[in-house]
C-alpha cells in the first residue's frame, strides 16, 4: 500500500506509525511531542499536528468519540486512556457532549476534505482497518480513480518519492 497515504493508531488513536505519503498529505509527525500526534486532541483541541488540515467534521467527531468509548470498554483501567478523556473533556464542550451521549462503536470509514498548502483540497476517503482481537487502527486514504482528486494525491505520492530518504 506504498501508493496510499496509510498510518496506524493506538487504542486511543495516538499515532504510531506512517509510510511517506501520510507524512506528505498530513505533515511529517517525526520529532513532534507524543501528545500532538493523538487524533482526538487535534480533533477536538486543535493540536498543533492537523489543526489547519482538516476542518470540522461532525461525522467524524461522532466517530471517533464513539471509537473511544470502545477503547474504553475493552481497557477499563487504563489510566491514560482516562486522562486523555478527562483532559479533552475539560477542554472541549462538543467532546464532553459527545462523550455524555454514550454512544459506542468502530470508526470504520468516512469521507474527508483536506486542505493542503501545495496540493489544495483533496475529498478523500479514509477507510480504518482493524484486525480482530487487536487495538491497532490503520487508517487509509484513498481517492476515486480519475478524479482530480486522485491527480493531487497522486502528486503528494510523487512528492513524497522525492523527499522522503530510505
Amino acid at each position: 500500500m506504498a501508493d496510499y497515504p496509510v498510518a496506524v493508531f493506538a487504542a486511543d488513536w495516538t499515532l504510531i506509525t506512517w509510510n511517506a505519503v501520510w507524512s506528505a498529505l498530513n505533515g511529517d509527525p517525526a520529532g513532534r511531542p507524543a501528545t500532538d500526534l493523538n487524533v482526538i486532541r487535534a480533533a477536538f483541541c486543535q493540536a498543533p499536528a492537523w489543526a489547519n488540515m482538516h476542518g470540522p467534521d461532525e461525522g467524524n467527531e461522532r466517530a471517533l468519540v464513539a471509537d473511544l468509548r470502545q477503547a474504553v470498554t475493552a481497557y477499563p483501567e487504563d489510566e491514560n486512556l482516562r486522562s486523555l478523556i478527562a483532559e479533552v473533556g475539560d477542554a472541549s464542550p462538543r467532546f464532553r457532549d459527545l462523550w455524555n451521549s454514550g454512544a459506542a462503536g468502530r470508526h470504520v470509514t468516512s469521507r474527508k476534505v483536506m486542505h493542503h498548502r501545495l496540493a489544495g483540497e483533496l475529498t478523500l476517503d479514509c477507510d480504518v482497518l482493524t484486525v480482530p482481537g487487536s487495538d491497532l487502527k490503520i487508517t487509509v486514504y484513498t481517492a476515486a480513480a480519475g478524479s482530480p482528486d486522485a491527480e493531487r494525491l497522486e502528486f503528494l505520492r510523487v512528492s513524497a518519492v522525492h523527499t522522503v530518504t530510505p
